[in-house]
């Protein structure tokens, strides 16, 4: 009967134990209980001085389970090493996922993840050797075919960017290495069009995508900053209040929201701006940013006057007319200036015109000779001058023109020269006209607009020998420049979960993980429990 019973009982052990005869040791606990019950009770004696306090203590059924208690501790940490024994003789183990032999952990560092719980994710499918890639503006192979403890420990120090998404470039690095593409994105792919959905159904390799939701109840997605004004772009989701308490700078400010997209304008002040939403799901697009410059009027000085380009210079904010040669920071040349080449090699700025006669001051080889042919000019727009007549130069430089040679900047020491080499007739009367020498101005004088200032964060600035791509929201100090940054995306910031759109092919394998080493570790902690018990009570010394 008893052996039918155990055969049984085997099935129901081999569940749980690689080893279930390892549980006879349990067997050990018959001699220890007789042991214990057999011991012969010491005998109490009560001195008469003490009966008062006994007498107290007897009426607390506290303190007298407590003493039994402690009378049988030692009996129960033995029992408890025997079992812990038999158990590890039996070899626990546990049914557990299995672990593919190489995983690429794909993590989306864009602004749309922030507060997703990636680490736990990724630490449920990591892989004995794991690629670790960092997508989102852009693309970086963190670690190649390294452990899982340090697969982890390089997922916990990547930093999240306040940018958009380019997914795809992240999915189809990862396709060029072995093993399960482990994906912690709501597959959002920001900077363009293309679905990171159609990567992976393509894909060979076993997929397994973070599931993703996010709360999001309004959002900035633009900062328009104009001349006197800045326009900003809050679209307000189905789960927002119609009324919210913003803050601009350090004033409060209660708008309405309707559902959908609502332009909030706001008077420029210099300097730096903010413009504050209440907290909700995401908070990086909570928060609008932008600077204002603080222009001084850089000085323009003319030899040889133009109407046209006065009546120019006075709708340009930046810049105005000064009458006296050392006030200026610009000089505007149709003749001729002795010593020109110095006052720029100082650092000032020098615009020579096709009527100019200084050019060889600056070492620039100037012909006489002309053509007319089809002249645009580039920047800051295209603009179509028609058939105009320019001078044949054979300058070198920075083009803002085609043909290169018509509109040209030189450096030329501390300083920078323009040189227009057209006939600008046909070009004064043009309505952008005005727009070309505002840009043309700032560039040549290396001062920075409002919109030059004022950027998408994932952008990159130069201040010098310096380029710094913008990846967090807020100001940033650049050179000696302060440049305002926003996330501006709408795609970043749409409420959106990936379950309901992509559920990925997953390795379902499992593996059988031996528990034996806890049960030592456990056997090991017991006896040390014993050892400092012992001490505690004065048999140890």
């Amino acid at each position: 009967m008893l052996e039918q019973q155990i055969q049984a009982l085997m099935p129901v052990l081999e569940q749980i134990f690689l080893n279930p005869i390892g549980l006879l040791a349990l067997l050990a606990l018959v001699p220890l209980l007789i042991f214990y019950l057999a011991r012969p009770q010491p005998e109490e004696k009560l001195m008469p001085s003490m009966m008062f306090f006994r007498k107290h203590e007897a009426d607390s059924k506290l303190r007298s389970a407590f003493r039994r208690l402690m009378r049988n501790f030692v009996l129960l940490l033995h029992i408890l090493i025997i079992a812990a024994f038999a158990f590890a003789l039996a070899e626990p183990f546990a049914e557990m996922p299995e672990r593919p032999d190489d995983a690429v952990l794909v993590l989306d560092r864009s602004a749309s993840m922030q507060g997703q719980d990636i680490e736990s994710f990724i630490g449920d499918n990591l892989g004995e050797r794991n690629t670790v890639i960092a997508t989102g503006s852009q693309t970086e192979v963190k670690a190649e075919s390294v452990p899982a403890d340090q697969a982890m420990s390089v997922v916990q120090d990547i930093q999240f960017h306040d940018t958009e998404t380019d997914l795809i470039s992240g999915l189809q690095t990862a396709r060029n290495y072995p093993g399960e593409i482990v994906v912690a994105s709501d597959l959002r792919q920001t900077v363009d069009d293309r679905n990171p959905e159609e990567i992976l159904e393509s894909t060979s390799n076993p997929v397994e995508v973070m599931d993703t939701d996010q709360s999001n109840t309004h959002a900035v997605t633009e900062v328009d900053v104009g001349d006197e004004t800045t326009e900003i772009s809050i679209v307000r989701y189905g789960s927002g209040e119609d009324t919210v308490q913003a803050q601009h700078n350090e004033q409060e400010v209660e708008i309405e929201l309707e559902e959908g997209l609502n332009i909030h304008e706001i008077e420029n002040e210099p300097g730096r701006n903010t413009f504050t939403l209440p907290d909700d799901g995401l908070n990086v697009d909570n928060e609008a940013f932008f600077y204002i410059p603080e222009h001084e009027g850089l000085g323009i000085y003319t030899v040889e006057e133009d109407s046209h380009f006065r009546e120019a210079v006075d709708l340009i904010d930046e810049f105005t007319y000064v009458e006296e040669a050392e006030n200026a920071d610009v000089y505007f040349i149709n003749g001729d200036y002795p010593d020109i080449a110095d006052e720029v090699d100082d650092g000032d700025a020098a615009v020579l015109t096709k009527q100019s006669d200084v050019f060889e001051e600056f070492g620039l080889e100037a012909s006489t000779d002309t053509v007319q042919d089809e002249v645009v000019i580039d920047y800051p727009q295209r603009i179509s001058l028609g058939q105009v007549e320019y001078r044949e130069t054979g300058l070198e430089g920075e083009s803002l023109s085609n043909p290169d040679e018509v509109v040209q900047i030189h450096s030329y020491g501390e300083g920078s020269v323009l040189a227009f080499n057209a006939e600008m007739t046909g070009f004064r009367g043009n309505i952008l006209y005005p727009v070309f020498w505002r840009h043309a101005l700032l560039r040549v004088t290396d001062t920075p607009s409002t919109t030059d200032l004022n950027i998408q964060t994932g952008q990159s600035v130069t201040e010098g020998d310096e380029t710094v791509q913008i990846t967090e929201t807020g100001f940033h100090e650049v050179g000696d420049r302060t440049y305002a940054a926003n996330l501006e995306s709408e795609d970043e910031s749409s409420v959106r979960t990936t379950t309901a759109e992509f559920e990925g092919t997953t390795l379902e394998a499992t593996t059988e993980r031996n528990l034996q080493n806890l049960s030592v570790f456990l056997i090991a902690l017991l006896i040390l429990v014993e050892l400092l018990y012992l001490y505690r009570i004065g048999e140890l010394k």
